[in-house]
């Protein structure tokens, strides 16, 4: 039987490969089931595999003091994207030049706007910037066949 212990791990997550990153945690706590441990992360594949009663967010109040709170979003088994955002408050899609351009173009295809001429001069410069491949086009060139569809 292992002694009760508290182990103190900082950036638990680094140098690891994502997959490690979600699996570390459970491991861990596997391998020494009666260690308490204390982990410090920026990586939302860790936070996933934690429930947010055992997570605490480091951050200020309002007078400008440190805190440590627990998340108000859900962690555990979430999508890494949605704890990226909802508990690190980071947007998952990187600040590209074409973000905006993607911004405006989902808005105006969400719209039933994407045959005006400047969706479709957009629609072409982020083709050609992103590739035919990029996985936002293709979510918007197939809601744009369905909503032809529907408009028979």
């Amino acid at each position: 039987m292992q002694p009760p212990g508290i182990a103190l791990l900082d950036e638990v997550d680094m140098f690891l490969h994502p997959f490690w990153q979600q699996t570390i945690v459970g491991s861990l706590r596997a391998a020494f089931p009666a260690m308490q441990f204390i982990v410090t992360t920026h990586s939302p594949q860790v936070l996933s595999t934690v429930r947010r009663e055992n997570i605490r967010v480091i951050g200020k109040d309002a007078q400008g003091r440190l805190i440590a709170s627990r998340p108000l979003a859900m962690t555990y088994g979430e999508p890494s994207n949605s704890v990226l955002r909802s508990v690190m408050q980071v947007d998952p899609q990187p600040p590209v030049d074409e973000k905006p351009g993607l911004l405006q173009l989902t808005e105006w295809v969400d719209k039933g706007r994407y045959n005006e001429p400047q969706a479709i001069l957009l629609m072409q410069q982020i083709t050609e910037a992103l590739t035919e491949q990029h996985p936002q086009l293709q979510r918007l060139k197939r809601s744009i066949k369905r909503q032809k569809a529907l408009r028979g």
